[in-house]
Formats: structure tokens, sequence, C-alpha cells
């Protein structure tokens, strides 16, 4: 005998003509009936009870509660965190800019003058101009500290006070180690020296905190102006 839900029930259909004990055929009354009310137990059981019948918008039967089902709209819950792959999103569908998270970018920059000396020394960034998802700390405020692993646009620049002689030295760190180094000259006519915008591409784990070290060889403390900037930004690639 086969029966819901192993396969599909192969209770023997009742012939009229038959007698009680055999109204089934070669099943006995007591047997297919009790067989029947088994496999509607079993139906129910597996669809889960509720009184609901389909609507006349979209809907699918889904699990309302422990042993319960009921007509509506796919909703949180139906499906499993993480299930859901790019390939199951239709190209053509369209996506509130609202609903997407910001990406992270951090541009942090110096509130006062910062004394730079023959020491390489990472700069204090003293002020915020954004920081979303929080990557800089005031209390730490050397560091900005990406949150989460691919390659991040990094960009620095500002201005040095007048060196009567002696070059810049920039180095990028990531994690209190070298990752780029770049010398720079004075200006030449005797005026204030800018740092140029230096981006570049550079690909950090989660967690990788960046800095910026500066020092100078004219043999005396040179300022860095106010309104330096160390900029990091999110790509959104892997």
């Amino acid at each position: 005998m086969v029966d819901f839900p192993t396969g599909t029930p192969d209770i023997p259909a009742a012939v009229g003509a038959n007698p009680l004990a055999t109204f089934h055929t070669a099943e006995a009354h007591s047997t297919a009936t009790n067989r029947i009310l088994a496999n509607l137990v079993a139906l129910a059981t597996k669809l889960g009870i509720g009184a609901s019948t389909p609507g006349a918008s979209a809907g699918v039967l889904r699990r309302t509660g422990t042993g319960q089902s009921g007509w509506g709209q796919v909703a949180a819950g139906d499906y499993a965190a993480g299930s859901i792959a790019d390939a199951d999103i239709n190209a053509a569908a369209a996506i509130g800019v609202a609903k997407i998270a910001q990406l992270p970018i951090c541009v942090a920059y110096t509130v006062g003058t910062t004394a730079i000396t023959g020491t390489l020394t990472p700069v204090p960034w003293t002020g915020e101009i954004t920081d979303i998802q929080a990557m800089h700390d005031p209390a730490d405020n050397t560091k900005i500290t990406p949150n989460r692993g691919t390659f991040w646009l990094i960009n620095v620049y500002g201005v040095m006070d007048a060196m009567a002689s002696g070059t810049i030295v920039l180095e990028l760190r990531k994690n209190g180690a070298a990752f780029e180094s770049f010398t720079i000259s004075r200006d030449p006519t005797g005026g204030n020296t800018n740092i140029r915008h230096i981006t570049m591409l550079h690909a950090v784990a989660a967690g990788d905190y960046l800095q910026v070290a500066l020092s100078q060889s004219s043999g005396s403390s040179v300022n860095l102006a106010v309104g330096a900037r160390f900029q990091v930004c999110y790509l959104g690639h892997n």
C-alpha cells in the first residue's frame, strides 16, 4: 500500500455494486476508510492549518506558524539570510537609492597647524568632514580604519610652510608599516610647498588601519598648514 506523503495513495475506487465488506474491491471498507482519513490528516500536517483562501492578488501558501499556513505575500523569514543570489534578481529590477547603504568614506583634516620635524611621524587628523561608518576615531586620530576588505581609494594633500632647504618625505602606512613613500621637493621660489593630491588604490583587510607619516630635512621644524586632508573611499569591488 502507498499513502501520502510517501507517494500518491493507491486506495482502490469504491464500487457501488459491491457489498460493504468489499466496497473498495480488494480492500475492506473499514481499512480503506481509515486510510482515507489518515491521508487527510497527513495532508493537513504537511500543508498546515488555517482558514485563508487564495486572494485576487498574487500570493503563495506560506508557513505562518508552527503547524500553520496561509495564503499571502512572501515575507521576511520565509527565506534564509544570504539565500537570495545575484542570479535570482532580474537585471531590470529597480532598487531605490534610499534602500542602499551609504558606501564607507572618511575625510579627516588638520584643524590647526602641525609641526613636522626630521623624524617620520604619523600626522594627527584632528577634524572630520565626513566619516560614514565610523572609521576615524578622534581619540586615536592618526588612523583611519577601513571596515571591510577590498580595494580602497586613498588621497592625501596639504601645504607645508616655506623651507629654506631640504625635501619632504610622505609615507603611507598600513598597520604601522610603510607601503608607499614619496619624496617631495620644496618650492624652489622659497614659498609654501604644496603636497599635491597623492592618490592611489590599495588593498586592505577589514580592521587594517592606515596612516600618513611626514618628515622634512630643512634642519628645523616646519608647519603643515590647517586644512590638510586624508581621505579614503570604498570602491564597492572585491
